[in-house]
């Protein structure tokens, strides 16, 4: 990376301007930028269609290998569609990273109001994304939200301290609900209708993905309502224990089920077993404690690890790297 261009912007410091439409109040709602120099050229057009609910055109063409940083003034969660060219997005705070192309779409959430991304030299970038308050999101279906996946479903529920990725390829009726937004045939208080309504479109086809992908990994399609209930509260229970779980069995007896039935509930609706949730979610809390500049021993004991050699191996395991090595980097 050590030859790559470097770029940082604000998104809150683009000029107003650029607009379609003829009422000066739209043209308050837009934000315009063309960027050109030796790296390459870059146009980037904001459109709040309503407090929480924004869009993103970007269109850009680099040079040289380009990695930038942005700096958001929230954090939102971000579906993105490329109709051209390769990103890769990462969280600045880790070492998570997804790369995502030409067809397809991804839905990032970065929780420290920023990203960190990289583009290829000489490939044409084109990327249309719809930024979502997760407040506003989560509002419109509580009860949906234990459809989703857990690290969606942790943001919606306020939880927002863990970024989260996930990229798919594009449907027809996202490329349908993508070249009605990017050519809108409509002006005035229409033409602001009609963009909410392909956003939202194009939302709900990413929501619907990724719950139809959970659905065809689930070994037992449908659970009744009541074993979902006490399966959330089972992993409730693990997250705010995690230095001091329960056994298999004090876990079963607190959900009100039998161990291989909470297991199998806990398959459907998480793709892991307890015990795997458990341990993944140590993990996760262990990461975060060491890139606060915990040591290994004092992180180790903080998530219920006793045993160094069990946690450095468990640790190098899920992320393909000691915990001390983490460290030191």
């Amino acid at each position: 990376m050590s030859d790559a261009v470097a770029i940082r912007f604000d998104d809150r410091d683009l000029p107003p301007g650029g607009g379609s439409s003829e009422d000066a109040r739209d043209n308050e709602r837009e934000a315009f930028c063309r960027v050109s120099g030796p790296e390459g050229s870059c146009t980037l057009r904001r459109v709040m269609i309503r407090p929480g609910l924004l869009l993103w055109f970007s269109d850009c063409i680099y040079d040289r290998k380009t990695v930038f940083h942005t700096e958001r003034e929230q954090s939102f969660l971000s579906f993105s569609f490329m109709l051209s060219g390769t990103c890769v997005a990462s969280d600045p705070s880790s070492e998570d990273a997804s790369e995502f192309s030409c067809g397809q779409h991804g839905l990032f959430f970065f929780p420290d109001e920023g990203q960190t991304g990289w583009a290829l030299a000489g490939q044409p970038f084109q990327c249309v994304t719809v930024q979502v308050d997760p407040e506003l999101l989560s509002a419109y279906d509580e009860e949906g939200l234990q459809r989703l996946p857990a690290g969606l479903y942790r943001i919606l529920k306020k939880n927002r301290k863990k970024s989260y990725q996930h990229t798919g390829p594009m449907t027809s009726a996202m490329r349908t609900a993508l070249n009605q937004l990017v050519h809108c045939p409509y002006g005035g208080m229409a033409r602001w209708l009609y963009l909410e309504s392909r956003a939202l479109e194009l939302v709900a086809c990413h929501l619907d993905q990724v719950s139809t992908q959970l659905k065809a990994t689930a070994s037992h399609g449908v659970l009744h309502p009541q074993d979902r209930l006490r399966t959330l509260q089972a992993r409730e229970f693990l997250e705010s224990r995690l230095d001091n779980p329960p056994d298999h069995l004090e876990l079963a007896r607190m959900a009100g089920m039998s161990h291989p039935k909470l297991s199998r509930c806990f398959k459907v609706m998480f793709g892991v077993t307890p015990f795997e949730f458990l341990r993944h979610e140590r993990l996760e809390c262990a990461k975060g404690l060491l890139e606060e500049g915990r040591n290994v021993t004092e992180a180790a004991l903080s998530v219920g690890y006793s045993s160094l050699s069990h946690f450095s191996k468990a640790y190098r395991a899920r992320f393909g790297i000691s915990p001390g090595d983490h460290c030191r980097r």
